[in-house]
C-alpha cells in the first residue's frame, strides 16, 4: 500500500514533534486527566471503563501480549476520546502496527470533541494518508494549521504530504507559508529550517530558494536567544549544511565550550574543518574525541584520513586498524587501510584486507577497482582486467560517474601488460574523451604504438601535446624521442633523447638503451656502444647484450682471391 513507504520515517518524526508540540498534555493514563468539576452518570461510566481497559492493556503489555494490548489501550482511548495525551499515545501505536483505519476511527472522534485542539487534526491528516486517502488528509492538515498556525506538525504533515504526492511547488508554496508566520517560537523555526533542507535534497532544482529560507529560519530562531543545546546544535547542523560555516562555527565552538557533553557536536566541528581543508583544526576535535570516548571508531578512521594525506602511511595504518577493532563492519576503513599498504608497495598485504572485506560486504564498484588496481601492482594483469571489468559493470549500473578518465587510464595500463592492445586503445581513448590533456594518458598510448610502430603519426601528436603540457617531464621527452626514431627521424630524436637524459632523476636504463638505437642509426657506433654499455651497467638485459655484442664483433675478413 501507498502509506507503507512513508509510515516508518513519519511516525518517528511526528511523535517526537508531537511530545514536544503538546507538553500540556503528554501522554497519559486516563487516572492522570483532570478530573471534571460534574459528571454525568454516563461520563463516570465511560471513565471507569477507560480505567479498567487501560489496566488491563498493561496487564497484557506485561505479559508479552502486543496485540491484546492494543485492543484494551484502543478501547479506554475511545471511551474518554477527550483525553488528547491518551489519544494520541494510542494513535501512535496503532499507526506502528499498521492500523490507520482504526487510527483514523479513533481521531475523528477526538477531533469531534468540542474544543480539540490542532494537533489531533494533524494526526488525523497523518492516518488518512496512511489510508490513501489523500483530499481528506489536505483538508485534516488545513484545519490543523488553521487552528494553531504555530503548530509545525501540521505542516510538516502536508508538506510530507505534497511530497509524497509528486507536488514539490506545493510543498514549497507551504514552507514560505510557514515562514509567514509573526511570532513563531525557536522550535518551529529550526524544524521549519529542516524542512526547507529535506525539500532540497527532493527537489534539486529549489535548492538555492530553500538554503535561503533555512538561513533565514535558522538566524530568526538565533535571535530569540535559544538556551536548549540540542536545539542549537541542530542549528549548528543547518548552518553546515546551508554553507554559513562561520554561524555553524561559532555555535559549535560555543556547545563545545559549555556544553562538552553532548554528542556529535566536536564531530560536526572536525567534519566541517576536513570539509574546508582546515585539517589541524580537524585533528584537534578528533584527538579531543578520542580522549574523551577512546571507543570512538569514526574519529580514530577520520585522524587515518588525516594521516594518509600527510604522509604519514604508518600512522594512517595504525589509524585505520583501530577503526576496524573497534568496529569490524566499518567497511570504508577496509578500503583505505588497502590504499595505505599500496603506498608503502606492500600490495600483498593489500590484498589479503581486501579479500577479508569480500567475505564481509556484497561487490560494489569500490572493492572491485581497488582490487584490479592492487593485482596489477602484484602484476596479475589477467586477474586485474577481469577486476577492472566488474568494477566497470557496476559502476554503470550504480555510480557512472566513478566511471571517469582515471579508472579508464588504470583499465587501459593494465590491459596493455596483459598484451592485449586493442583493449588498452579502447579504454586510453575514453580516458582521453573524458580529458583530453591528461598528459600520461598522451603519453601512454602514444609510447604503446611507438613501441609496436603503429598510428606513429597520431603517436607524435599525442606524445608532443604530453610534452607541450609537461615540458620537463623526462619520460614524455624519451617517448617524443623514440616516436621521432620510429618515424626515420634520428637526428631529431637524439636531441630530446640527450635532453632527457639531462632532466630525468636518477639514470635509467631505458633512456640509454634508446640513445644507443638513435646513435648507432646515425653511424656514430662507438658512442652507441658506450651507451648500451650504460644501460647494461644499470640493469642487466639480454636484447641489450646482444645489440652489443653485434656492434663489437669484428667485421669478417675479406676473402682473397686466387
Amino acid at each position: 500500500m501507498y502509506w507503507l513507504r512513508i509510515i516508518g520515517v513519519l511516525t518517528a518524526a511526528l511523535l517526537a514533534g508531537g511530545c514536544a508540540a503538546r507538553s500540556r498534555n503528554a501522554p497519559t493514563t486516563p487516572a492522570a486527566s483532570e478530573p471534571d468539576p460534574v459528571l454525568s452518570e454516563a461520563g463516570l461510566s465511560r471513565r471507569v471503563d477507560a480505567y479498567s481497559q487501560y489496566a488491563l492493556g498493561v496487564s497484557a503489555e506485561v505479559n508479552g501480549q502486543p496485540e491484546e494490548a492494543l485492543k484494551h489501550f484502543l478501547a479506554a482511548a475511545m471511551a474518554q476520546p477527550e483525553d488528547q495525551g491518551l489519544v494520541v499515545q494510542v494513535v501512535g501505536r496503532l499507526l506502528q502496527a499498521r492500523k490507520a483505519p482504526a487510527a483514523v476511527e479513533l481521531l475523528k472522534r477526538a477531533t469531534a470533541v468540542p474544543g480539540a485542539e490542532a494537533e489531533l487534526f494533524a494526526w488525523l491528516g497523518f492516518a488518512y494518508t496512511a489510508q490513501d486517502n489523500v483530499s481528506a488528509a489536505i483538508e485534516a492538515c488545513r484545519e490543523a494549521i488553521q487552528r494553531d498556525p504555530g503548530l509545525i506538525m501540521g505542516y510538516r504533515n502536508l508538506a510530507l504530504l505534497y511530497a509524497q504526492n509528486q507536488q514539490p511547488a506545493a510543498a514549497l508554496e507551504l514552507l514560505n507559508e510557514a515562514a509567514l508566520q509573526p511570532s513563531p517560537s525557536a522550535e518551529f523555526l529550526v524544524a521549519l529550517g529542516e524542512l526547507y533542507s529535506g525539500h532540497s535534497r527532493a527537489n534539486p532544482d529549489h535548492a538555492e530558494v530553500c538554503r535561503k529560507g533555512m538561513l533565514a529560519c535558522l538566524d530568526r530562531a538565533m535571535a530569540l536567544a535559544p538556551a536548549d543545546p540540542y536545539l542549537l546544535q541542530r542549528i549548528g547542523e543547518g548552518y553546515r549544511l546551508g554553507g554559513r560555516t562561520e554561524s555553524a562555527e561559532e555555535v559549535f565552538l560555543k556547545l563545545v565550550e559549555e556544553h562538552p557533553e553532548l554528542p556529535a557536536v566536536r564531530e560536526s566541528l572536525a567534519e566541517m574543518y576536513l570539509q574546508g581543508g582546515r585539517t589541524a583544526e580537524a585533528a584537534r576535535q578528533l584527538e579531543a574525541i578520542t580522549q574523551e570516548r577512546p571507543s570512538n571508531e569514526r574519529a580514530a578512521y577520520f585522524l587515518g584520513t588525516i594521516a594518509y594525506e600527510r604522509g604519514d602511511y604508518a600512522e594512517a595504518e595504525r589509524l585505520f586498524r583501530r577503526t576496524l577493532l573497534l568496529r569490524t563492519d566499518f567497511e570504508p576503513a577496509y578500503y583505505d587501510l588497502a590504499v595505505v599498504h599500496l603506498a608503502q608497495d606492500r600490495a600483498g598485504e593489500g590484498l589479503r584486507v581486501l579479500e577479508q572485506a569480500r567475505t564481509l560486504f556484497k561487490k560494489s564498484f569500490q572493492l572491485e577497482y581497488l582490487t584490479a588496481v592492487t593485482l596489477a601492482r602484484l602484476e596479475r594483469y589477467d586477474d586485474a582486467v577481469r577486476h577492472f571489468t566488474a568494477a566497470e559493470v557496476l559502476g554503470e549500473v550504480l555510480t557512472p560517474e566513478r566511471l571517469n578518465h582515471g579508472f579508464y587510464f588504470q583499465f587501459g595500463a593494465a590491459s596493455e601488460r596483459r598484451g592485449d592492445f586493442t583493449q588498452a586503445e579502447l579504454h586510453f581513448r575514453k580516458c582521453l574523451t573524458q580529458k583530453p590533456d591528461f598528459a600520461e594518458a598522451l603519453n601512454y598510448l602514444g609510447y604503446m604504438w611507438a613501441e609496436r610502430g603503429e598510428n606513429l603519426e597520431e603517436a607524435h601528436r599525442f606524445i608532443e601535446r604530453a610534452v607541450d603540457l609537461e615540458p620537463e617531464n623526462a619520460a614524455y621527452l624519451d617517448s617524443l624521442a623514440w616516436v621521432l626514431f620510429k618515424l626515420g627521424r634520428a637526428s631529431e630524436a637524439l636531441e630530446w633523447m640527450r635532453k632527457a637524459i639531462e632532466l630525468v632523476e636518477e639514470p635509467d636504463p631505458t633512456l640509454y638503451d634508446h640513445l644507443g638505437d638513435i646513435q648507432a642509426a646515425l653511424g656514430a657506433l662507438e658512442a652507441a656502444r658506450e651507451a648500451w654499455e650504460r644501460s647494461l651497467e644499470l640493469k642487466p638485459d639480454e636484447t641489450v647484450r646482444r645489440k652489443l655484442e653485434a656492434e663489437s664483433a669484428p667485421a669478417a675478413p675479406i676473402p682473397v682471391l686466387d
